[in-house]
């Protein structure tokens, strides 16, 4: 069982390349699915006059959006996975390259191990910075993991430069992807924090923040996929496990 490539040449993209690739497409209309439920979750609660279901809100953990989140986030270190184990075994100081697959399991991590909430209320905890800046939510925590993760974003940069040479559509996607997540996620979850007296505000706010999320992941995971593509790697599942091989030009995989 395996998945290979289908684009044939390395760094000088094809026409294939600006498809946009059917797992896409399929979380592309997912993440809108989703969207649009918690919508008329909160419009049919508000017409029924009840409390909308805690399943499909937005703005709340472990339910269906946290999930699919979190899944999305570890699809995307999968796919930075397989590039990783064969640079690694290829020569092990090109062990950089797992930088962005640690990224993206420490996101799908937060979303189902509520990361940074619990980094949130040790700082609430032990400090009076929520007190200070009136921080009714996880901000807090956000203040600290936030300038983390966009400094080891930069460094994963850096330090994978080489495979993003000459592939402009590849930098695009997991720039914009990645980006994205962070201003969702991140920055908004600090600002929301101007408008908690506004109850329809902080709704809106909760919709851009999770929706940009899960866009930017999709987003992100069309680059991973075209990045792999141009690496010309094949994966294969066996008895054995995971195995990772390049696809030489007459179709021969090496392991």
């Amino acid at each position: 069982m395996g998945i290979t490539p289908t684009y044939r040449r390395l760094s000088i993209p094809s026409s294939r390349t600006h498809r946009i690739p059917g797992i896409v497409w399929c979380l592309l209309i997912a993440d809108a699915l989703i969207v649009l439920s918690a919508i008329l979750n909160e419009a049919f609660s508000r017409i029924v006059g009840q409390e909308p279901l805690l399943f499909f809100r937005l703005s709340y953990e472990n339910n269906l959006p946290t999930w699919f989140s979190s899944s999305q986030h570890l699809l995307v270190a999968g796919l930075f996975s397989t590039l990783a184990i064969r640079e690694i075994r290829t020569d092990i100081r090109r062990i950089g390259i797992a930088l962005p697959a640690l990224i993206y399991l420490v996101f799908s991590l937060d979303e189902t191990a509520m990361l940074h909430e619990r980094v949130s209320d040790w700082i609430d905890q032990h400090t009076i910075v929520g007190q200070v800046l009136h921080l009714t939510n996880s901000a807090s925590g956000m203040l600290v993991c936030l300038p983390l993760v966009v400094l080891t974003v930069v460094l994963a940069g850096w330090n994978t430069r080489r495979y993003w040479k000459a592939r402009p559509g590849v930098i695009f996607k997991c720039l914009i992807g990645t980006g994205l997540i962070l201003i969702s996620a991140g920055m908004l979850e600090i600002l929301v924090n101007t408008v908690q007296n506004q109850p329809t505000l902080v709704r809106i706010e909760s919709l851009i923040e999770e929706a940009g999320e899960m866009f930017g992941t999709t987003l992100t995971l069309w680059g991973a996929i075209e990045l792999l593509a141009a690496e010309r790697l094949s994966i294969h599942f066996d008895a054995m496990g995971l195995h990772v091989g390049t696809i030489l030009g007459d179709g021969e995989n090496i392991l």
